[in-house]
């Protein structure tokens, strides 16, 4: 059973045991999870002062400088950024190469705030605070910490494209708040903003230890180190995650299919329609009605693709999810086989005499994904991703990932799999079934993998005919293999 989080964590030391709902309570707290969602999330900040409340020491200046010193230490724009705002613009401090303490120290001395980039590669309790936060998102989740000298200013006013958390370590800032002029929620972040034009700011708040506050995508914040030295950590998600976004992928594919199914999308365009349809040429021929007909055309061209949305939208979701876990940082380790529950019996051990009936279902939902994979010409497959062996070093780094994969051929295990998928609990491991009876092979290799856990059913345990089909089915051919993934880089950005 998860740990319930403790308000006041000060290392966050059981974050692992922690439920990913849990996790996330304990970042918004005391406001409550349907609360927030309902009346701030995506639509309004939120700062929620809890008034001197013990904050959990994630990163301090020393820590910084300790990861500094280490072989073969952090580089400047990769792993660390040096930066002033100057009367109204931006001023980038760094050098080249490796960053040195004595550069860090000067920096500080001399005004300049210090960013550090995804901290959570060398801070092992907040990569399992962002682990958590992404499984209950299913989303990546970043961070970025600001070590800024009191009465200064690191970055200028400007917006980003992600939902922004600000948990503030130590000292206070000054933050003022302001609505994005292009509307919510834009796609792309913004830097080119005059401060002097800006208008009344939506919220101003001193935020103090201990404190969060919460930005809506496009929030136009900027904030100066008040009381003393300020550090925040900014952790971020919902990068990519819009409609739009999701819509670019699945669009293509539906367009792709209705133009195989129906002959109205391999049609050509009527004669000089290029003509026709652009904007200052249907005006200057004055042909109204021919650039009518071609919109409704058009229009019922589009409209048409809805039939064929259902399966892209699966498509879709299947290759974007692959994505994510391709990228997301991998569970807490759980060292102990014992907490996977009895071995499921396999090969020549599979006398279920000796065995109980057995339950499984995944040991975390969230850390795997089944795709069907069918490409023309090739041979198909049944991939399960998984982010068990992913790096805490390299999350959200720009290096195309190497997830890991389980491959079975064909597609007959598919029925077995969308049972452990559509299970709310425990499924007899007796119904997750192959082309030749109970895939014993396939439970094995997946607890072996880490990726089921198992427990004895309270039910009867199996018969002797049960045990006679295991012996008679055949042994699954399952690879496991490291299949390269197409994912895309993001971009680190100050706050």
């Amino acid at each position: 059973m998860a740990k319930a989080p403790s308000s006041c964590a000060e290392t966050l030391a059981d974050v692992g045991d922690w439920s990913p709902e849990d996790a996330f309570a304990w970042l918004i707290r005391p406001v409550t999870i349907e609360t927030f969602f309902k009346e701030y999330w995506e639509k309004r900040p939120l700062h929620i002062s809890r008034q001197g409340a013990t904050c959990p020491r994630l990163l301090t200046l020393e820590l910084i400088n300790k990861e500094v010193g280490k072989k073969p230490g952090l580089q400047f724009e990769k792993d660390l950024n040096l930066a002033q705002c100057v009367k109204g613009k931006q001023v980038m401090r760094n050098g080249t190469g490796r960053v040195t303490q004595a550069a860090v120290s000067r920096a500080v001395s001399e005004g300049c705030s210090v960013q550090v980039v995804h901290p959570q590669r060398f801070v092992r309790p907040l990569a399992v605070l962002l682990s958590k936060l992404e499984s209950h998102f299913g989303c990546l989740w970043g961070g970025n910490s600001f070590y800024t000298p009191k009465g200064m200013r690191g970055f200028k006013a400007h917006h980003d494209e992600v939902e922004v958390f600000m948990m503030q370590l130590e000292g206070a800032k000054h933050w003022r708040l302001y609505s994005c002029p292009s509307g919510p929620l834009p796609r792309s972040y913004c830097w080119d903003y005059d401060e002097t034009a800006l208008g009344s700011p939506i919220l101003e708040a001193t935020v103090r230890a201990g404190d969060l506050l919460y930005l809506p995508r496009g929030t136009i914040h900027c904030g100066a180190a008040c009381e003393g030295m300020s550090h925040h950590l900014t952790i971020s998600t919902y990068q990519r995650a819009s409609w739009a976004d999701f819509l670019a992928r699945a669009l293509p594919d539906a367009l792709e299919k209705a133009s195989a199914a129906d002959c109205r999308y391999r049609a050509g365009i009527p004669l000089r329609g290029l003509c026709i349809a652009g904007e200052s040429h249907r005006k200057a021929s004055g042909d109204v009605a021919a650039g009518d007909e071609f919109r409704s055309k058009l229009e019922e061209l589009v409209l048409g693709l809805g039939a064929f949305v259902p399966p892209a939208m699966d498509t879709a979701a299947d290759f974007l999810a692959a994505q994510f876990i391709a990228r997301r940082l991998p569970p807490p380790p759980r060292t102990d086989r014992s907490c996977r529950g009895p071995e499921p019996p396999t090969g020549e051990h599979c006398e279920l005499k000796q065995h109980r009936s057995l339950d499984v279902r995944w040991a975390d939902p969230t850390c795997v994904r089944v795709v069907f994979e069918s490409q023309p010409g090739g041979a198909a497959e049944t991939q399960i991703y998984h982010s068990l062996e992913n790096s805490i070093a390299g999350h959200m780094s720009q290096a195309e990932p190497q997830p890991a994969c389980l491959v079975l051929p064909g597609d007959e295990w598919l029925p077995a799999l969308r049972k452990l998928n559509c299970a709310v609990s425990w499924v007899c491991a007796s119904e997750i079934t192959g082309p030749e009876g109970t895939a014993w092979e396939l439970l094995h290799n997946l607890w072996e993998q880490g990726l089921v856990e198992t427990r004895e059913s309270p039910e009867v345990p199996m018969t002797g005919d049960g045990c006679r089909k295991i012996r008679r089915a055949k042994r699954s051919r399952i690879e496991h293999q490291v299949v390269r993934g197409a994912v895309g880089s993001s971009r680190d950005r100050g706050n």
